[in-house]
């Protein structure tokens, strides 16, 4: 679901109620059939009786009608923009184009009167509020009267003021829609600065969280070292708890960040030749304190010689390690997850299935959206950051995921690499 907020910027609202910012801006176009109709009764009115009835051109009543026939199908020709800026540039030529011909028509070419009504619209697309364009646009009309009444009897000039509304008319439709296009690149703007700031602050704050988490994480693996010593049972026991929650920690503060970078754009990888099956291994490997913690089986098993593959190793080796944590975050005690990384004709695939609880197939399509969960998982603690980001790496590398699931039967995550990605064999070792 999408709100917008008083600024006139677009947020989502995803399922669990949690706002998400977008930097794109709403651009508000129910201001603009009004608007159009005054300018159109406007033209309409100059055109019609800005000489005598018989001295009208020929092609007066067509431009008329073919003018108000806009207004009147306003809606079919809205829907056939999908975005609101096209809209609004489409609006803006079109109706130039349309009154420049209605002053054609009605002959008002002659004089300045012609130079006067692009003034206008110069001044109506320049200014920067719009009670100044209306001020502006009337004065430089009394300022053409005013120099016309040198030269013009009185009964003409008189016949000559009725073109005054025509013109603020155009003030008033042209400046509004112009006024709006740069209130809506000011907010664009402010939306990504403020985007890019919290950018930065989630980077910094979660850049000094690593220093201090690293050094816990060293110390913690120097007394699981045999040569620190031998550690009671209930001693090892709180050191793979330890483990396990840093390890939590640092996924989790890492996946915000991802999250906000793929929101902003700025998500990038860095592919560099590597041994797929390692960078897999290298995961599991990792996540095996946790799983013997949770006492669940994890197994891991790596097709032999396959060739090496050009990734970002660091992001396939956070995908990898969100699958696994989700696995073992919904599979019960004694449960098992098998990992493995294969080949087909079309790609490479690396594959997480658990023993767990299973999730409702309506669930599934969502699963892969930011901060989405599935139901009933209220026992289970959870950001919905990480098959959102394990698409996104899979996307990057321009490959893809699916997820497989039965309720009650556990769940399989297929991570699909391009084959193309493939490298000669020996090429990896000089990664």
């Amino acid at each position: 679901m999408t709100t917008e907020n008083r600024a006139g910027t677009a947020t989502s609202q995803p399922a669990n109620g949690s706002p998400v910012f977008s930097a794109h801006p709403v651009l508000h176009t129910e201001a603009i059939p009004p608007l159009r109709w005054l300018l159109i009764i406007a033209t309409s009115y100059l055109v019609v009786f800005s000489r005598p009835l018989g001295e009208a051109h020929p092609l007066a009543a067509l431009y008329v009608a073919a003018y108000l026939a806009t207004g009147l199908f306003w809606k079919p020709i809205q829907s056939r923009f999908s975005r609101p800026e096209h809209l609004i540039g489409a609006v803006i030529l079109f109706d130039i184009l349309a009154v420049t011909v209605g002053l054609l028509v009605a002959n008002e070419t002659s004089g300045t009167f012609f130079g006067l009504y692009f003034l206008v619209i110069l001044i109506s697309v320049l200014g920067q509020r719009l009670s100044l364009v209306l001020l502006a646009s009337l004065t430089a009309g009394v300022i053409h009267l005013g120099l016309l009444s040198a030269i013009l009897e009185p009964s003409s000039l008189g016949q000559y003021s009725a073109r005054l509304p025509f013109l603020f008319a155009v003030g008033l439709s042209v400046g509004h829609i112009a006024e709006q296009i740069r209130a809506s690149q000011r907010e664009a703007f402010e939306a990504r600065e403020r985007e890019r700031l919290r950018i930065e602050f989630v980077s910094s704050v979660i850049h000094d969280l690593k220093s201090p988490l690293g050094v816990i994480q060293v110390m913690i693996e120097m007394l699981c070292d045999p040569a620190s010593g031998r550690l009671t049972a209930k001693q090892a026991n709180f050191l793979d708890l330890m483990q396990t929650s840093l390890r939590q920690v640092l996924t989790l503060s890492l996946n915000f960040l991802d999250a906000s970078r793929i929101e902003a754009g700025h998500f990038e990888i860095h592919p560099a030749v590597a041994d797929l099956p390692s960078l897999v291994d290298q995961a599991v490997t990792r996540a095996r304190s946790a799983a013997e913690h949770n006492r669940i089986q994890l197994e891991f098993t790596g097709r032999s010689g396959l060739p090496p593959v050009e990734v970002d190793g660091a992001q396939i080796d956070r995908a990898v390690s969100n699958l696994i944590d989700n696995a073992i975050k919904y599979t019960p005690a004694t449960g098992r997850i098998a990992v493995s990384v294969d080949r087909t004709a079309a790609d490479f695939v690396i594959s997480v299935s658990d023993t767990g609880r299973g999730i409702a197939a309506e669930e599934v399509g969502g699963l892969f959206r930011k901060y989405q969960r599935g139901r009933h998982v209220e026992d289970v603690v959870g950001s919905g950051l990480g098959l959102f980001i394990v698409k996104a790496v899979a996307e990057a590398h321009h490959g893809s995921v699916d997820l497989r699931s039965k309720p009650g039967k556990g769940t399989t995550v297929n991570l699909h690499i391009p084959g193309s990605r493939a490298r000669p064999a020996g090429s990896a070792a000089h990664a």
